[in-house]
């Protein structure tokens, strides 16, 4: 992934020369995106472990990330009002992978999920060149998933001798959602635009059900889109 955009971000300068009106008021744009996910959040709630063999529980903090980074999935439909400002539609799903932590002698898995769709304003600079730097903006809705298990740690046992899993969350919620970004539009073609796109996000979550009442996240992806329109 990591060669991909360097390879991509090496292509950019052959493609920043002048053109006529690359980017012009009345075009719509399709798009679909691929890249990393990676979440910010850390679980600061406290961990309660029965102690044995006197069966009191002790709270200790857990303090660990949540999740790993994972994949991003999007698609984009902007409309430009003007060569430098459109506005659209943009969906974004998140598929971030478990994170283990331990502990004592328990060993912690969780694992987060969300999905996005957001009304976004995108503001581009030099809209009359092939290479055009922008920053983006939206807000709307987003689920947001949550899976946790209880294991034991490498060579622990729990107090019964087993050595089972145990499923503590799996629960989900709806909530608002906006994000920022920033990146480059590059056109390959009059029609085709490669775009570098890196953006944070924040999803309003159930306090009740999870670790918090947010879930943050950074994302960087390419994204590939078709110009529709007179250009």
């Amino acid at each position: 992934m990591l060669n991909r955009f360097v390879r991509a971000l090496l292509l950019l300068p052959v493609l920043a020369g002048s053109a006529a009106a690359e980017s012009v008021a009345g075009t719509h744009l399709l798009a679909v995106r691929w890249g990393a996910a990676v979440p910010l959040t850390r679980d600061t709630n406290e961990v309660g472990i029965v102690d044995s063999p006197s069966g009191a529980t002790r709270y200790y903090p857990a303090d660990a990330k949540v999740g790993s980074p994972g994949f991003d999935f999007g698609a984009q439909y902007l409309y430009n009002l003007r060569p430098s400002f459109a506005l659209g539609l943009d969906f974004d799903y998140n598929a971030t992978q478990a994170r283990a932590y331990d502990v004592i002698s328990y060993r912690y898995d969780s694992r987060p999920r969300d999905l996005k769709l957001l009304a976004v304003g995108k503001y581009s600079w030099l809209p009359e060149y092939r290479l055009r730097p922008f920053a983006l903006a939206g807000a709307g809705f987003g689920r947001f998933w949550f899976k946790q298990t209880q294991g034991t740690a490498p060579g622990q046992v729990r107090p019964d001798g087993s050595t089972t899993t145990e499923t503590l969350m799996n629960n989900s919620s709806t909530g608002f959602a906006w994000a920022f970004g920033a990146g480059a539009d590059a056109d390959l073609t009059e029609r085709l635009v490669l775009t570098l796109d890196l953006r944070w996000s924040q999803l309003a979550i159930s306090r009740s059900r999870f670790f918090g009442d947010k879930y943050q996240g950074m994302n960087a992806s390419l994204q590939f889109g078709y110009r529709i329109g007179k250009i």
